[in-house]
């Protein structure tokens, strides 16, 4: 109520503030998200590397 008798003023520092809010929140889906994308190629970089680069075969050479 106090921001809102402020007129104008008090009105967008409601709005901005509302925006900063909507902006955490964002910033703290997005940083989950890259954990997981990071975790995620971790586990697949790892794998790959311990995939030989040639196949052995059912057959003697």
């Amino acid at each position: 109520e106090e921001i809102l008798s402020g007129g104008p003023t008090g009105r967008r520092a409601l709005s901005l503030g509302a925006t900063l809010d909507q902006l955490l929140r964002r910033a703290n889906l997005l940083a989950l998200s890259y954990g997981e994308a990071v975790e995620s190629l971790e586990v697949h970089v790892d794998r790959s590397e311990r995939t030989p680069s040639i196949w052995p075969i059912d057959r003697s050479v």
